[in-house]
């Protein structure tokens, strides 16, 4: 923008020196080369035609940079959002790995138990019995 704004001073100052110089000739009454003055107007024209040119495609090029830098975002945005869900469900994974593992130990436990349990009461229905027997054989 600073580029195009230096050249169209440039351009403008370069049409205002044509506008002065054929002034001055007209006023002093010189011969003025219109040949030279209307090659220096297309000169200046194309310059300007060549500037216009130079800012419609710096303007078509900001408009794809800020296309492109909003799908940009766009991409990140959901990104990020796909980041989130895989993290969630990363840690419902974890708590439910956790839970079963907790399941697992206190069936385990559970087995343990009852596994004590059972040698317990056969152990004291042996005991038991074998107290009937000796009271039987001793009575």
């Amino acid at each position: 923008a600073a580029e195009a704004a230096a050249a169209r001073a440039e351009l403008q100052q370069e049409m205002e020196r044509v506008v002065a110089e054929l002034e001055a000739a007209r006023s002093g009454g010189a011969a003025v080369d219109v040949e030279a003055l209307r090659e220096e107007l297309r000169a200046a024209k194309a310059a300007s035609d060549d500037l216009v040119a130079t800012l419609e495609g710096a303007e078509e090029e900001k408009c794809q940079a800020e296309a492109q830098m909003t799908r940009a975002l766009a991409e990140a945005a959901s990104l990020r959002e796909k980041l989130l869900l895989a993290s969630q469900l990363a840690r419902d994974a974890e708590a439910t790995k956790e839970g079963a593992v907790r399941d697992a130990l206190q069936r385990r436990d559970g087995e343990a138990e009852e596994e004590q349990r059972a040698a317990v009461e056969s152990a004291v229905a042996r005991a038991l019995e074998e107290a009937r027997l000796q009271e039987r054989d001793a009575g």
